[in-house]
Formats: C-alpha cells, structure tokens, sequence
C-alpha cells in the first residue's frame, strides 16, 4: 500500500503483481476505496494482474465463457511442476517440508497461494452472480516415493481450492495444484453451459515469463483508461495494444 500510494503521489499510473490487488474490495474494501480516490484526484490508474490471479484462472475462462448463451457453472483447474519455477515459488508451497510444517506454515500465512479467492470473485462478478461465500482449502501433496531431493513422506506442493457459492449451488471452482514434479502440467478451463465449453493449455502457461507478459502488455491500457482503481474485467485487456487514438 506505500508503495502504490507514493508512485499514485507521483502522479504515476501503477501496475502491479500483488496479488490482493486484483480484487482489492474482496478484502481490503477500506483501503481500495482510499486507493481508487487517490488515483483519481491524480488522474492515474492502477491495476493488479499477471498470470494468476489476472489471466489464467479469470480473465481467460470469462473470455471462454464468452461463447455460452447459458452459463450453469466455471471450473478452472490449473496444475503447476513447481520443480520448473524459482525457488520462492517451491518455498511459497512447502516443498520439502514434513506434513506438521506445512500445516503450521498454512496457520501462520506463509504458505499458500494468494489470490484465488480474488480471482473466483473476478469471475462471480464477470458472469452476473451475486456472492454469498466464498471458501477455500489448502491441503499438502505428499511424496509417495523420492521425487527430485525430496524423500517419500514430505510435502511435495499444495493443492488449494476456492468455491463461490450462489443460492444453493457452488458455481464457480477454482482447483490449483502447485507440487514439485507433477505428471501432467495444464491450465485447464470447463464451463457447464449452453454449449459448453472446454479449453486446455497443455503444459499450462509459464508462469514467471507469462506474468511478465501480462503486466506489460496492461501498461497502455491503463495508461488510457479512466482514472482510479481497475480489475482486469473493467479494462479491454485482451489486445497487444490499444488502437492508436483510443
């Protein structure tokens, strides 16, 4: 929040890969507010986005459920070999760690994927449903035999779900798994609908590199856009670059 604040300060359109910014009101609403009014005594956007939450498990499946005359339920499962990533991400996930230290490092907030509940909430709003609840899970992958350096028994990665509930229906599931040496990595996208859809990334997206992609390739649409606080539903992100003039 500081460091937004002091660049908006600056009259600067801000960025930015923090996860809670993506949909801020979801859990910060007081401090959203402050940010959307700075930015706009200012005349500055500021937008939260990057892989995920920003693109793979929102963005995208809201632009796949483009083609649905009728959308019943969105599924979004994404399955990441943490042994490809940087080193903060094995550690973010617990990979190494015996069962106890991963379920302590849960309690404490260290561990963890930060942002689905923002994104599941990104795609709720995105298709018209009212949210009731939302709920997560985080629970540990364990090793059956030794995988890379780490020995049978230990925590391999987590496994991590969001639900939004809407009357008496889950609608929107959110499944990520993010472990150390995974058989089959995919992004993958189903929508219960009219007709419905199914879409599969095959590998999934990198995410170190496609992060970066998303937050560059945001710049001029921000730069463009009216001043305050965006999401990634509120801005035409789905180009390279905006038209020349827009």
């Amino acid at each position: 929040m500081p460091q937004i604040e002091e660049a908006v300060e600056a009259g600067l359109h801000v960025v930015s890969t923090c996860e809670e910014l993506a949909y801020p009101e979801l859990k910060n609403a007081l401090l959203a507010h402050r940010l959307d009014r700075k930015a706009k005594e200012r005349g500055v956007g500021i937008l939260g986005t990057g892989v995920n939450p920003g693109l793979v498990m929102d963005r995208l499946a809201l632009a796949a459920a483009a083609a649905c005359v009728r959308v019943e339920k969105v599924k979004v499962t994404r399955v990441v070999d943490a042994a490809k990533r940087r080193g903060p991400l094995r550690a973010k996930v617990g990979a190494g760690l015996t069962r106890e230290e991963f379920v302590k490092g849960v309690a404490e907030k260290r561990l963890g994927h930060v942002g689905l509940s923002e994104s599941a909430a990104i795609i709720a709003i995105g298709l018209g449903l009212p949210i009731e609840e939302i709920t997560e899970t985080i629970e540990p992958v364990i090793a059956t035999h030794q995988t890379e350096d780490i020995l049978p028994g230990r925590v391999l990665g987590l496994h991590q779900i969001a639900l939004v509930q809407s009357g008496d229906e889950v609608r929107v599931v959110l499944d990520l798994t993010m472990a150390v040496g995974v058989s089959e990595p995919a992004d993958t996208i189903d929508i219960d609908g009219d007709p419905p859809v199914r879409l599969k990334v095959s590998g999934g997206f990198h995410g170190d590199r496609a992060t970066v992609g998303c937050v560059v390739n945001a710049i001029p649409f921000v730069v463009d856009a009216s001043p305050g606080l965006h999401k990634v539903v509120t801005l035409p992100l789905f180009g390279l670059f905006p038209e020349a003039g827009s």
